[in-house]
């Protein structure tokens, strides 16, 4: 098994078991691994759902979450909600509650009304995984 720079450790199904992530990130680390990827099920079923969400944000793992068909964004800096008025200022721009935006899950840049959805391309991790088969 190879370990360090060129390894990609990926995690998933942590379900709000905040001890799992912390066991698993620990062995990343012992393994030297930089490079981390979460597929997703943060939360649900466990006591520590914040928790595990604020360990991921603070690590900066990218968390892929698409099973709902909505992208998720984490660490949205910038984003200022307000609740009494319902709406959110979002890089400057103000959205009532009902508008549509689109978000881009990769960038996460944030559009106004509907954006036509892009087939899915190969990223870095994919192409990773994908040398695993000929490995």
């Amino acid at each position: 098994m190879s370990t360090g720079r060129d390894s990609v450790a990926v995690i998933t199904d942590i379900h709000g078991n905040l001890p799992a992530p912390q066991a698993a990130l620990a062995r990343i680390d012992e393994l030297g691994i930089e490079s981390v990827l979460c597929c997703g099920d943060l939360v649900g079923y466990g006591p520590h759902p914040n928790e595990v969400c604020a360990l991921i944000a603070e690590r900066e793992i990218p968390a892929v979450a698409r099973e709902l068909g909505k992208p998720c964004v984490v660490d949205a800096t910038g984003v200022d909600i307000d609740l009494d008025r319902h709406r959110v200022r979002i890089g400057g721009r103000e959205f009532a509650e009902g508008d549509e935006i689109s978000i881009d899950g990769e960038s996460g840049r944030v559009f106004a009304g509907a954006v036509r959805i892009e087939e899915e391309r190969p990223t870095a991790y994919v192409a990773i995984v994908a040398g695993w088969q000929t490995a």
